[in-house]
């Protein structure tokens, strides 16, 4: 069936929803455990205690096994300080550089959002297409994973598709799809969102939404595709190749999504925008509920949701962000708690840190430190939301307005 065909079914299918709808319209967290081999998946054994760190080759993932760790690397009870590590440096004014970058992206892209919405397509293409680029150019910047912690507060969208073209491209470059590719994958995940705004006063509500109000913001899909080919309605191969993704964003790999479509139908390129997707909006707040630690969605992807997403598209998050991402907060062996800055992407369970309160979760003198130069020092766990709250409420109130972005 043709895309156009589909978008028609999609439209009418989604609007006989509406009309008959009624009127009437847990957070759990866990420890990262160690990684078994399971032939189909990755999956986290929840039984066993954190002994080893090891990364399946399930799905051809191409990691390399973490050494098996001899107990004593476990019993290590020295803290973290200056002279028992070499400090990494952080190049401050190489990150205010990637802020300024992620700051102009975010200008631009709230920009693109006003014309769509006052009905003026002008220059939008180029608009889009500018965004892309920049975004592509600084994909392998280590600086720029951090920047997806970010979260713009008036209107969660803008931040919401930049990140997700950010973590797409990361992605589809992680999988060695070629260069023109990624730039249009990049494309059309800015773009999947694109009709959100007529739905805010939907999305903003400080409540979970209805059935009937949930198939009524569905249709913001519908809506992406009619808005993506006015955008580029002289560019028809772009045109069919955004539309069918933005389509297929909110399809599940195992028929769960809104048009339930099944495996065979969805190609790699949508589910890269997919995983990007689901991914972003566990990991920061809604109107409606709190996020997720970023270590506790990827456990999710590869145990809860394991069937939702094609395995090309896991391996390209984990391989991209890792078990821990970047801006996420880890329990170290020593008890201390750090913040991962970057990851190793061939050791992908020894980042690079910065180590921030001690044992009793009291902030300490920061130190960078990169867990591959100190094999007896490991990330234990992640650090739970509720815990760090429990325990240095202060810091957890700072953290969380450190991820708000005000001065775009």
């Amino acid at each position: 069936m043709k895309f156009s065909e589909l978008k028609k079914n999609l439209k009418s299918e989604s609007k006989d929803k509406t009309l008959n709808l009624e009127n009437n319209v847990s957070n759990k967290t866990s420890k990262i455990h160690q990684v078994e081999k399971d032939p189909n998946l990755v999956q986290l054994n929840k039984e066993t205690d954190y002994k080893e760190e090891r990364v399946v080759d399930s799905w051809n993932l191409g990691f390399k096994k973490e050494a098996d760790f001899d107990n004593q690397f476990f019993k290590i009870d020295n803290s973290i300080n200056k002279n028992k590590y070499k400090p990494i440096l952080f190049d401050k004014e190489k990150f205010e550089k990637v802020k300024g970058i992620y700051s102009l992206l975010l200008k631009r892209y709230a920009l693109l959002l006003s014309k769509i919405y006052d009905g003026s397509y002008l220059n939008v293409s180029d608009d889009v297409k500018y965004l892309s680029s920049f975004i592509y150019e600084n994909i392998d910047d280590p600086y720029f994973p951090l920047m997806l912690a970010y979260l713009t507060p008036s209107n969660y969208v803008i931040s919401h598709s930049i990140n997700v073209a950010i973590i797409s491209g990361m992605i589809a470059k992680s999988l060695n799809i070629d260069s023109s590719k990624i730039s249009k994958i990049i494309i059309a995940s800015l773009c999947i969102d694109v009709a959100m705004p007529y739905y805010k006063n939907l999305y903003s509500q400080e409540k979970v939404l209805t059935n009937n109000e949930k198939k009524i913001i569905e249709m913001h899909v519908s809506d992406g595709v009619e808005i993506v080919e006015k955008i580029f309605v002289f560019e028809n191969e772009l045109k069919e190749f955004v539309s069918e993704i933005v389509l297929n964003s909110h399809e599940r790999f195992d028929g769960s999504g809104y048009q339930s479509k099944k495996a065979e139908e969805l190609d790699i390129f949508s589910q890269i925008v997919a995983i990007s997707d689901f991914y972003e909006a566990l990991t920061h707040p809604r109107s409606w509920r709190k996020a997720i630690e970023e270590s506790y969605a990827i456990e999710l992807i590869t145990s809860k949701y394991k069937k939702m997403f094609a395995p090309q598209s896991v391996k390209g998050l984990i391989s991209s962000l890792g078990m821990y991402p970047p801006g996420s907060l880890v329990k170290l062996s020593t008890g201390e708690i750090a913040k991962v800055i970057f990851i190793n992407k061939d050791k992908i369970f020894r980042p690079v840190i910065e180590v921030l309160m001690n044992n009793s979760f009291e902030e300490i003198e920061h130190n960078y430190i990169d867990l591959l130069e100190y094999p007896l020092t490991s990330v234990e766990s992640y650090v739970k939301y509720k815990d760090l709250e429990n325990k240095n409420l202060k810091f957890k109130t700072k953290f969380e307005l450190e991820k708000l972005w005000i001065e775009w």
